[in-house]
């Protein structure tokens, strides 16, 4: 969870980092604290601009990790990864989960996670390392989700879904109970998963199939 006495670094500045700091702004007025004195962010190119959302704007080059807790708001797991790998093993990477987030007492969550607004994470659930779970989405008892997944907004997971390191699951997408997605695969949008997925690449479609 957050560490309150201690200043946030939000890497990344697109439209997920935009998300993450509303987020952390509904759990810092909860907590009677401006999230203007707390959060700076983190890009990897300079541009002109010395701030973002009215917090400092640093580049990643000139960035000294010691002195803050680190959020990775970037939707990309290979670069999520990157960045984990290019930090000090000593970095506090906290949890964050939104106020309206049902989170059944039960579930696991690890490291440097993000669950944003009106999700829901049913009982026996584990979040590995670094997923990113956007709003709204559904996932259902008993399911094992790996280090660095990405599951985009509204999607549901039925219960006892597997899903290996990296995968991404697009907006809307539903995945049936009782199956298992291989590394580093994508899901469309809309799409619907029926049956295990064991050779990684990208599907799309109701039911879903590789995209050649």
């Amino acid at each position: 969870m957050l560490n309150f006495d201690k200043k946030i670094a939000v890497f990344g500045t697109g439209g997920l980092a935009k998300d993450v700091f509303y987020c952390l702004k509904d759990i810092f007025k909860a907590n009677n604290i401006s999230i203007y004195d707390q959060v700076i962010f983190v890009d990897k190119e300079k541009t002109s601009e010395n701030y973002f959302l009215n917090c400092p704007l640093l580049v990643e080059n000139d960035f000294i990790s010691d002195d803050f807790q680190i959020v990775l708001a970037i939707g990309n797991p290979n670069i999520r990864k990157r960045l984990v790998s290019g930090l000090s093993k000593n970095t506090f990477f906290p949890t964050i989960i939104h106020p309206t987030v049902l989170l059944n007492e039960t579930a696991n969550v690890g490291k440097g996670v993000i669950i944003l607004q009106n999700s829901v994470i049913s009982c026996d659930v584990t979040i590995g390392d670094f997923t990113i779970v956007d709003r709204a989405v559904q996932v259902g008892h008993d399911c094992n989700i790996s280090n660095f997944v990405h599951l985009s907004p509204a999607s549901v997971l039925s219960g006892n879904v597997n899903l290996h390191a990296c995968v991404e699951i697009g907006t809307n997408a539903s995945l049936k109970q009782n199956i298992e997605i291989v590394e580093e695969t994508v899901i469309g949008m809309g799409a619907v998963v029926v049956k295990s997925i064991t050779e990684k690449g990208t599907y799309i479609g109701n039911p879903v199939k590789k995209l050649k």
